[in-house]
């Protein structure tokens, strides 16, 4: 799995996760539950991971968003 997007913002990994599920492109949140760990300050990113085979895909969708 490739990193395409990692962010502290919950509503762009919310945007990302939308945009990649209606784009058929599987993809894995990682970190998201980090928060308890860290106090809930949003220090630690939440990312999102793609299939290498999908990655130039995802990125290109995420370019064109603004993302």
């Amino acid at each position: 799995m490739i990193e395409v997007l990692h962010s502290t913002d919950p509503v762009v990994i919310s945007f990302a996760d939308s945009l990649l599920d209606d784009a058929g492109i599987d993809h894995i949140i990682a970190d998201q539950s980090i928060s308890v760990i860290d106090g809930s300050l949003g220090v630690i990113p939440t990312r999102i991971l793609v299939a290498p085979d999908r990655h130039d895909d995802a990125r290109q969708l995420l370019a064109d968003a603004g993302v």
